[in-house]
């Protein structure tokens, strides 16, 4: 097992810098801001942009995008079907694995909300789903990196994230673009809202072992 798929096993999370770059980054990267643009400059609204309205502004601010796998043939389907991230995941978890969903985050500049303090499933055991966020931007403690509590993968089902957070200890987990941040599906984590002038995107696909049949959340 190498020393990545060691801290994950061990902390819940951990970062591969570094491992998308160069046109494969740039291509994403121009991907997301045609996505995000359709929502922002277009109208284009679907059940698979996710968005909340500002009660200052009566404004609807993007934050999701799901179901990217069906965009047809695009880098970031491209990004689904094969490549450094199934490499990575395979490496991690120590087996066959497939891809599950694939959505991008999107904090917007200044409007972005903060995310609760959660777990994305419970409904499996530790080391046995992983979700992999690719970043297409730096992401820091100003623009709402993710930020997460360390062996917290390993608590029982029914922790309560809240307790779990206020217990810590908490650990920032900023990023640089192009980066990869693993983490158990089971790890407790959050974010705050972007106070910058800036995008922080970033790409998650969720892996699976093959022979694995995952529950629903």
């Amino acid at each position: 097992m190498n020393a990545l798929a060691e801290q994950v096993r061990k902390y819940g999370l951990a970062t591969a810098p570094g491992l998308v770059q160069g046109s494969a980054l740039a291509e994403l990267h121009r991907e997301a801001e045609q996505l995000v643009g359709q929502f922002t400059g277009h109208g284009y609204r679907s059940d698979d942009y996710w968005s909340f309205e500002r009660a200052d502004a009566r404004e609807q601010v993007l934050y999701r995008i799901h179901n990217l796998e069906q965009q047809g043939s695009t880098p970031i389907n491209e990004l689904f079907a094969d490549g450094p991230l199934h490499e990575l995941a395979g490496e991690v978890l120590g087996r066959e694995i497939r891809p599950m969903v694939c959505a991008m985050i999107v904090k917007m500049p200044h409007h972005a909300a903060r995310v609760p303090w959660h777990r994305d499933r419970t409904s499996v055991a530790p080391h046995t789903v992983i979700n992999l966020s690719l970043f297409l931007d730096d992401s820091s403690f100003e623009n709402g990196c993710i930020e997460y509590v360390p062996y917290s993968h390993l608590l029982p089902d029914d922790a309560d994230v809240t307790a779990v957070e206020q217990q810590g200890p908490v650990e920032a987990a900023p990023a640089r673009a192009g980066d990869v941040l693993v983490h158990d599906v089971r790890t407790v984590h959050a974010s705050r809202t972007n106070s910058t002038d800036a995008f922080r995107r970033s790409i998650v696909i969720e892996f699976a072992p093959v022979d694995f049949d995952l529950p629903n959340t």
